[in-house]
């Protein structure tokens, strides 16, 4: 038995993501042989199945999945027992177990005249796992009493932190994709590179060894760089270092590119480039995520921004150190100027609508108070020509709004 993600809905659908070797082990070694598999999100969403659930179930939707899985199961449960079902469904919802015994409606005499279900609910994983039983007792159903994952918290624990690692990889795959698009002509001299350090796109041009390195600490790179090659026939090599985040939050992918090609192709359509990178990042994560980690920008609102009672949970996924030193600085805008400010503001710093006082409010990293008012506030009044306000550090900023 194989546990599969189900298909993103950014992805092509014949594109199988499987579960890896600890989730397989698990359930080889803690459920029964012959068992069903499948797992929704808390909302509703459908997130991974076994590869040997039955045709009934073909076809589940990835978004609000769930109301498609159980009108499936109603569809062979005998008549009797569907007020059953639906109270089983509704205390799946609720408590952290629950089971059930259904006699099956045999129209397809592939399914097995009984059915036992057991669900557990474990942070946002809702998993039901089905075996095909001859028992006609209910107390018999071989899923009672713990029968089932007797390490529910590991098990479900391994598969979250599964669905996590591979919407990281999706994101960076999508990031990469549109990246492809747009120079699609050119032999690009750039290198991109996941969250996790992974290649997904390699300049073809040098060696291994002039390619720039990963930091450890991907919070910490710099938004700009410079590689001296210290052979004397080797010209000077200078890359130009980003990190992409989702939804101005967490870090995606970083994309090195050499100043050649930047100037060969040109800056301008290198920066329309990344945006759109962001963009359809953003746009992806909106859509579906499978694990909860990047499912906060569900909460980025059209145009663009958060709004101001997100900024305790937005910022508070930065490093503590980040978060301590951001500076947070107002501009004066109505709810359509947000899509504008989003533009001419760099794409890694969070912002935040404020409808009382119709303002925003755009985060600044690594820059001291001093600058932001020196430099920053100068800035963004000749980028968006509207009133900006004075800067004020993250920790005046939650006293402001009741953090």
């Amino acid at each position: 038995m194989n546990i599969f993600a189900s298909p993103h809905p950014f992805l092509p659908h014949k594109q199988h993501l499987v579960a890896p070797e600890n989730i397989e082990k698990i359930f080889s070694e803690e459920v029964p042989s012959g068992s069903w598999h499948a797992g929704f999100s808390r909302t509703g969403d459908f997130l991974y199945l076994s590869d040997n659930l039955p045709s009934p179930f073909s076809g589940i939707p990835t978004l609000r999945g769930i109301d498609a899985f159980f009108q499936a199961l109603e569809s062979f449960t005998f008549h009797g027992d569907l007020p059953a079902l639906h109270a089983f469904r509704t205390e799946s919802r609720i408590e952290p177990e629950a089971g059930i015994l259904l006699r099956i409606n045999r129209k397809d005499l592939t399914l097995p005249p009984r059915m036992a279900i057991a669900s557990r609910k474990e942070g946002d994983i809702l998993h039901f796992a089905f075996l095909p039983t001859d028992s006609r007792k209910s107390d018999d159903a071989p899923f009672g009493a713990g029968g089932l994952f007797f390490r529910t918290r590991e098990t479900l624990g391994a598969i979250t932190e599964w669905l996590e690692q591979i919407d990281e990889e999706t994101l960076g795959i999508v990031g990469a994709g549109v990246f492809r698009q747009n120079y699609r002509e050119e032999e690009s001299d750039v290198l991109i590179r996941s969250l996790r350090g992974g290649l997904l796109l390699k300049t073809e041009k040098r060696p291994v060894d002039q390619l720039p390195g990963l930091v450890p600490d991907i919070w910490s790179m710099p938004r700009w760089w410079g590689s001296r090659i210290e052979d004397t026939d080797t010209p000077r090599s200078i890359w130009v270092h980003t990190v992409l985040h989702c939804a101005r939050g967490l870090p995606v992918l970083t994309i090195s590119a050499h100043t050649d090609f930047i100037r060969q192709t040109g800056i301008s359509r290198f920066r329309s480039t990344l945006r759109k990178m962001s963009d359809q990042i953003l746009e992806c994560s909106r859509t579906f995520s499978w694990g909860t980690r990047f499912r906060y920008a569900r909460q980025w609102l059209v145009p663009a921004g958060f709004d101001i009672r997100q900024a305790d949970r937005i910022l508070g996924m930065l490093p503590p150190k980040k978060s301590a030193s951001s500076i947070l600085i107002p501009v004066r805008a109505s709810l359509k100027d947000l899509k504008e400010i989003s533009r001419k503001t760099r794409m890694n710093e969070p912002i935040f609508w404020d409808s009382q006082e119709e303002q925003v409010w755009v985060t600044l990293q690594d820059v001291t108070l001093q600058s932001a008012e020196d430099v920053v506030r100068p800035s963004l009044l000749a980028r968006l020509g509207r009133l900006v306000g004075t800067p004020i550090p993250s920790g005046l900023f939650f006293e402001r709004y009741a953090r």
